[in-house]
């Protein structure tokens, strides 16, 4: 684990690993293609350190204890879950608890295909949603939840979210006509890569891109880091 933010220098020889990994046999391009993925870098790169984390882990908090009040209901009706084991669910649950002090007993395992408690609030916490598809399709069975689960409240609960993600999840609630369900998030941890490839001539893009790989949702392009891991969301560079 290295909960640092990489420094200047670190992120220069990490450019040049990279570059030189990719083989190109242009000098030009390849100094060129540096320079892209500086600027990708100084634009994108979004990193959290354990201080950075505890205080987004308190603020969600803060931000699942307002919408449920504004539901008439506390935080006594909240039951947190995670639908996959051993992968990001459930580790962010476990420090979520640790941070904010949540008992164990409200964590529990579910995919969304069985029956909860009726009235309760159910959270889907996690650390970014890229396109969506892993809380509304994938992991969790959202579908399925809605038809064994009609007199509850879910909550779509990522510490940040990218653009095709709330899309995708805001429509899925409208179409199940669940005006209670909630997507909430801070996006303080991620930033828009069509808003910056768009800046570049499109030769630059070409180059751009093809260095970048599309690994995860590739047209997010993003560039987070947290503490323990990268998302599958991010490009192939940002794991290098």
């Amino acid at each position: 684990i290295r909960p640092n933010i990489p420094t200047a220098t670190e992120i220069r020889a990490t450019i040049d690993g990279y570059v030189e990994a990719l083989k190109y046999t242009d000098t030009a391009q390849a100094e060129k293609v540096k320079s892209l993925l500086a600027k990708y870098v100084d634009h994108m790169l979004k990193t959290s350190s354990n201080d950075t984390f505890v205080e987004l882990l308190k603020n969600k908090y803060s931000q699942i204890e307002t919408y449920v009040k504004s539901l008439g209901k506390s935080m006594d009706d909240v039951i947190y879950i995670y639908p996959t084991k051993c992968k990001s669910f459930e580790l962010v649950n476990y420090m979520y608890a640790n941070v904010n002090n949540i008992d164990s007993s409200k964590i529990i395992y579910s995919d969304g295909t069985t029956k909860l408690p009726d009235g309760k609030i159910i959270v889907l916490l996690d650390d970014v949603v890229g396109s969506g598809a892993t809380m509304i399709a994938q992991e969790f069975k959202y579908k399925d939840f809605t038809k064994n689960n009609p007199n509850t409240t879910i909550i779509f609960s990522p510490i940040t979210c990218a653009a095709e993600g709330h899309n995708n999840i805001t429509n899925a609630i409208a179409e199940h006509n669940r005006p209670n369900d909630k997507l909430l998030y801070d996006n303080t941890m991620i930033v828009s890569y069509s808003d910056f490839i768009k800046q570049l001539p499109e030769e630059d893009r070409m180059l751009l891109s093809k260095a970048i790989g599309n690994m995860g949702v590739g047209h997010n392009a993003l560039c987070t880091a947290f503490q323990y891991m990268i998302p599958d969301n991010c490009s192939s560079f940002s794991g290098y």
